[in-house]
């Protein structure tokens, strides 16, 4: 039977799920497991008319050429930057996500990996930490994901800044929460959470300058995208001691530290993979390689709307 269908896993379970759920669109599908540079030019992809895939799999123009009749991109995220979104308008290739999965998850991760770090769960050798009562808890975003992280984060008696365009008074006042520019949460903030979609906008949202208006002995915690924050000021600022601690469930250009290759890449790339290598190895960086999103229950949300996916579209 004609595979017309494309799924990029690296979950075992996920097959099965498939499989259990739709023996048709089963049928049609083919499974790879891993990157898609492992089986370019190795397989035929011509038949291809449906593509899902997962963020660690980047679809450029380059990527495009290989899925001469693709007809839709459905990416298990809710984020969708790995996608040249204005190339596959162009091809008539509509791009399907799954809006809204696990803000709740992504929020208590976050939480977490802000008290392992005041409490240096991740350094068993400096056992004494920090309160987090009292402290000021700068929120850039305040969306899904950033809403939850605010009910969360209240109950321990921090002063709450937001910094988002779209003002929402009710948020505000239920949480006690201010709503500042992003320069006056960069000064007074001791803690600095990241809950923003990475688009062109906010693509290096934290550069040199804005470190330089941060307080001493900061602490970041980036469950969002690693792209918002220049990696080069990231790596400096962590090694001058600005950055007191850094959370980090993403980096920029994250995909690259799994490469087997990387004679391909271009010199910026390169040069942010060799910052990258070194900021995880860093003791006052906890780094969790893209889990914030990661329970049961999330991913068989993700699982249940991508099949919905594929059984509402017309082939």
């Amino acid at each position: 039977m004609k595979k017309n269908i494309l799924f990029f896993y690296t979950d075992s379970k996920f097959k099965k799920f498939i499989k259990d759920n739709n023996e048709n669109i089963f049928s049609k599908s083919l499974f790879l497991k891993g990157l898609f540079l492992d089986y370019k030019d190795k397989k035929d992809f011509s038949e291809i008319e449906v593509l899902s895939i997962f963020i660690d799999i980047k679809i450029d123009k380059e990527e495009l050429k290989s899925f001469p009749n693709l007809k839709y991109i459905i990416t298990r995220s809710t984020g969708r930057d790995h996608i040249n979104e204005v190339f596959c308008k162009k091809k008539n290739i509509q791009i399907l996500n799954i809006p809204e999965y696990g803000s709740k998850t992504v929020a208590e991760f976050s939480l977490g990996m802000l008290l392992s770090l005041l409490k240096n769960l991740n350094d068993n050798k400096n056992q004494r930490g920090l309160d987090l009562n009292q402290k000021t808890v700068g929120v850039i975003g305040a969306g899904r994901i950033g809403r939850h992280f605010i009910k969360l984060i209240e109950s321990f008696g921090v002063n709450i800044l937001i910094s988002d365009p779209n003002k929402d008074k009710k948020l505000a006042q239920k949480y006690n929460a201010k709503y500042v520019s992003l320069n006056e949460l960069l000064k007074k903030s001791d803690i600095i959470s990241f809950y923003v979609p990475l688009i062109k906008k906010t693509k290096h949202l934290i550069s040199k300058k804005h470190f330089k208006k941060m307080k001493d002995g900061v602490i970041l915690i980036n469950v969002a995208r690693g792209g918002l924050i220049d990696t080069k000021a990231l790596y400096d600022n962590l090694i001058n001691k600005k950055i007191f601690k850094l959370g980090v469930d993403i980096l920029e250009e994250e995909w690259d530290l799994y490469l087997k290759n990387t004679k391909n890449l271009s010199k910026k790339r390169i040069e942010i993979l060799k910052l990258n290598k070194k900021i995880i190895k860093m003791k006052n960086v906890l780094y969790t390689e893209h889990q914030a999103y990661n329970t049961k229950e999330a991913v068989e949300r993700i699982w249940n709307q991508t099949l919905e996916h594929i059984q509402n579209i017309e082939l």
